[in-house]
This record gives structure tokens, C-alpha cells and sequence, in this order.
């Protein structure tokens, strides 16, 4: 990506000393919303590999809990 021909406000590209991009500031009073879902998706993407738990057994450990912690409180 080189020469961005393009400018936003509360958006600055950084550029080494070929010109090229290599990392993008963003000004997060007005990009907030889109730096969230654009960071959400890197997460998800980084995660894709791990393991999952079926949400049956989340909700069986969760209620198991839940009661442990009833009894405990009397």
C-alpha cells in the first residue's frame, strides 16, 4: 500500500522511509465504533484454532456454581 492518495480526518497513516505503510493511527473519539468490530474480529480470527466447550456443559458448570454458592450463603 503505497502513495495513500486518501485523507480522513482522525486518521494517520505512518510510512517508512521507502513510503510504504506500515501502521495506521486512528483517532478513537471518531473511529471508536469501527476500531471495536475491526478488533473483534482480529480476536476472533486469532482464537479460531483454540478449543471450544459445548455451551451445555458452560451451563451445567455455571448452575453447578450457582448452587454451590446458594448453599455456602444458607
Amino acid at each position: 500500500m503505497k502513495g495513500i492518495g486518501i485523507q480522513l480526518d482522525g486518521v494517520q497513516f505512518l510510512v517508512d522511509e521507502h513510503g510504504n505503510c506500515k501502521s495506521v493511527a486512528l483517532d478513537l473519539d471518531i473511529w471508536r465504533d469501527l476500531w471495536e468490530d475491526f478488533y473483534d474480529g482480529m480476536l476472533a480470527e486469532a482464537t479460531l484454532d483454540e478449543p471450544t466447550i459445548p455451551w451445555e456443559q458452560v451451563k451445567a458448570e455455571m448452575d453447578a456454581d450457582l448452587a454451590a454458592q446458594d448453599i455456602a450463603n444458607g
